[in-house]
């Protein structure tokens, strides 16, 4: 479970997140399973992570850079990839697991 909090990001703040001496990401609070990685070297990345308890699996998919793609465009392709995502549990069988 998360402990870290949220925040709902804009393209000011990604901008302004400090690089450190280890990679790191926040969360955004307007997408939950948005991630955005900051590098050892400066660079921003936009991931979209899932955990599914029942299987004790995590899965964590790059969706794109920073700057190259906005937090907005960001939001919705991971919400794009989250409703496939649903699609295939339910296509699977697995909908009694998650739904």
């Amino acid at each position: 479970m998360e402990t870290q909090s949220r925040q709902k990001y804009t393209e000011a703040m990604i901008k302004r997140l400090p690089k450190k001496n280890q990679k790191y990401y926040v969360l955004d609070s307007e997408v939950i399973g948005l991630r955005i990685y900051v590098q050892i070297s400066g660079e921003k990345s936009f991931y979209l992570q899932r955990y599914l308890k029942e299987f004790k699996y995590s899965n964590k998919t790059k969706i794109g850079d920073f700057p190259e793609m906005s937090i907005r465009a960001a939001r919705k392709i991971f919400v794009k990839k989250f409703i496939f995502f649903l699609k295939f549990l339910l296509n699977n069988n697995y909908h009694h697991y998650y739904l």
